[in-house]
């Protein structure tokens, strides 16, 4: 009897084996295909194709056949790329029954010209004699090359008014005189529009993806900082927003805490501001995870400018000296060409490092597509689960070899964004200077865009908010306000307009959003118009996002907030919410929003004088009084 128990349960193991393989083997599939040249139509040996989300690469053959022969169903993000060729990726694709083809053409990159990148070696700098000045020979279009100046010094201290162009300022499109009486050559910015007011009527829901980008407010202080007022496409209001601390409380327990107000508005006519604060969790410097960062640095010949290079040195040596023994950093260089300069060392290896920082040097053309390929292809041969994998760029974005758009070069980031390694975007200079394509790789890269002008500010960068620079606390951060039409006539949002989400796609966990580093905070403003003698409820504020380990588990909040709850006038509001108020006027009027053309800047300077003057005197806001006073001055002018 016990024989034949055993017996019966030995089958019905085996069975179930077999039920579990059949189950297996129907959820997974075969994917197969051809990698050929786009024009020649030749099949490419050795073209890799990998996946995203899962551990799952392979070759072509002497054919360009590939095949992949268990895949788990679902939707992937697979990136083929060749020697010789540009690399592609392509998202969205499904797997979904037990064999489909996929073929792939790769584009051809067009001859290098060979230039090797010039560094200091450290054995020239122990001769007595000066080191060779370096020859250009660049490919085309040619860029002139400056004479270093000395690197910038503290804000305040640059002359005003129109500056000579001559030296490092020579245009690159030759010349002695800037086109269009602009303050700077070859600046390019990107025109978003400005939100309009929305009727509830026709629609009562606000969906979008955070932000906690300051580069905006940096660029307009150098503008003004020059003697020049900024370029009204430079000015995003929300990156103004992000530049003030407003002490909100950090949360006790979980990623967030959001706190809610609203009181009638000194800038706008028949309306109320509604304010967002929304504070992330404070990571203790003691707390913060270990990192793997691959700096990739513009070495292009545009980078002696101002001596770009040289703030940049500085910077990355800020950087290295505030990391410790469990952190590891690596170091691509990218002018003409692009190459590794150091292989990922620890920290424990500092000399080392630092002397490599201290070798670069600035010649040559801007091949950014190269070198922030080959920083990712770095960063994940030294990939450490669990630890920060960030690669950091530092640029002033214009590039003009290979593909230059930002588009292109974005669809190569989201294949390892979603292999866990996050991108900052450092820029630098002005004059030559690409904030589109800086400002959307730090978006799409998952981790954030960043402006240095002085040393100070790279200071603020890299030591004192290190952890909320390296360690995300949230992934894919959405807000949706949902206001109440039966008491919200019409509102209108302050900024935000290149970061608009479709309101179906709120709670789409595909939709990418913003990132959110270790004591971030946010500030969202809105304009709204109330229906007179209405009372209840006025909104409600969902607050969604991903969490950073698995960045599987969703979490969803909403805060709301009543008319009962209405300050009663914008005097008795708190000095953080007139600051907030006065810092998006600011972005409003320099922008030219229609909803600010009758507006003036000395009425902002009357608001900040009601402000008790300890809280006035602190030295960003005493800055920006300042920068209010330079606008005002120079729109006189």
């Amino acid at each position: 009897m016990k024989r034949q128990t055993l017996k019966i349960g030995f089958i019905a193991l085996f069975i179930s084996i077999l039920l579990l393989s059949a189950a297996f083997a129907e959820s997974t599939g075969i994917l197969k295909g051809k990698v050929t040249d786009l024009k020649s139509k030749k099949p490419i040996k050795g073209a890799t194709i990998e996946f995203a989300e899962i551990n799952l690469k392979t070759k072509t053959l002497r054919n360009g056949i590939y095949t992949f022969k268990k895949v788990p169903f679902g939707e992937y993000t697979i990136r083929v790329s060749a020697n010789g060729y540009y690399s592609k990726v392509i998202e969205n694709v499904k797997i979904s029954k037990k064999e489909q083809v996929l073929n792939f053409q790769l584009e051809k990159k067009p001859e290098e010209k060979k230039d090797k990148l010039v560094q200091i070696s450290i054995e020239s700098l122990k001769t007595s004699s000066p080191a060779p000045k370096p020859q250009m020979s660049p490919p085309p279009p040619p860029i002139p090359t400056p004479v270093p100046e000395p690197s910038p010094e503290p804000t305040g201290t640059r002359p005003t008014g129109p500056q000579p162009v001559t030296g490092t300022k020579i245009p690159v499109h030759g010349g002695d005189t800037l086109p269009n009486d602009m303050p700077y050559d070859s600046v390019f910015f990107e025109n978003y529009g400005v939100n309009p007011f929305v009727d509830t009527e026709d629609d009562h829901l606000s969906t979008f993806g955070v932000d906690v980008d300051n580069a905006s407010y940096v660029i307009a202080r150098r503008y003004l900082n020059d003697g020049n007022i900024p370029n009204k496409d430079s000015v995003r209001t929300e990156e103004f927003l992000n530049y003030f601390d407003y002490d909100y409380t950090p949360p006790k327990k979980g990623a967030f805490n959001v706190d809610l107000d609203m009181a009638p508005n000194e800038f706008g006519k028949n309306t109320y501001l509604m304010r967002i604060g929304i504070q992330g969790q404070v990571i203790a410097k003691e707390d913060r995870k270990p990192a793997v960062l691959t700096f990739v640095i513009d070495v292009s010949g545009s980078m002696r400018r101002e001596n770009r290079i040289g703030l940049v040195k500085k910077a990355l040596r800020l950087l290295v000296d505030e990391l410790d023994e469990r952190d590891k950093i690596g170091i691509v260089i990218y002018g003409s060409n692009a190459k590794v300069l150091m292989e990922h060392k620890s920290i424990e290896n500092k000399k080392q490092i630092l002397k490599a920082i201290d070798k670069l040097e600035a010649r040559g053309s801007t091949y950014a597509e190269k070198g922030i390929s080959l920083g990712y292809e770095l960063a994940l041969k030294y990939y450490e689960p669990g630890f920060i994998n960030r690669v950091i760029l530092c640029s002033d974005g214009v590039a003009n070899v290979g593909r230059t758009g930002a588009d292109d070069i974005l669809k190569e980031i989201s294949f390892y964004v979603k292999k866990g390694i996050t991108l900052s975007a450092i820029g630098v200079g002005m004059g030559n200077y690409n904030d589109v394509l800086l400002e959307k790789l730090g978006n799409k890269g998952n981790g954030y865009y960043a402006y240095m002008d002085t040393l100070e500010e790279a200071n603020k960068i890299f030591v004192d908010n290190l952890t909320g620079t390296l360690q995300v606390i949230a992934f894919d951060t959405k807000v949706q306000v949902d206001f109440n039409p039966e008491v919200v006539r019409s509102y209108r949002l302050l900024g935000y307009e290149n970061r608009d989400i479709a309101d179906n796609k709120f709670r789409d966990d595909k939709e990418d959003a913003g990132e959110v580093g270790g004591g971030h905070s946010v500030t969202v403003l809105y304009e709204v118009k109330l229906w007179k003698e209405k009372k209840g409820k006025i909104a409600t504020v969902y607050l969604r996002y991903k969490e950073p380990v698995t960045r599987t588990e969703v979490i969803e909040e909403n805060f709301s907030i009543s008319t009962d709850e209405l300050i009663k006038s914008f005097n008795r509001a708190p000095d953080n919410m007139k600051l907030a108020a006065c810092v998006a006027q600011f972005a409003e009027i320099l922008k030219k929003s229609y909803w600010a053309k009758d507006e003036k800047l000395t009425h902002i300077i009357e608001i900040m004088n009601t402000i008790p003057k300890k809280f006035r005197t602190e030295k960003e806001i005493k800055e920006f009084i300042e920068l209010v006073k330079k606008a005002d001055k120079l729109t006189e002018e």
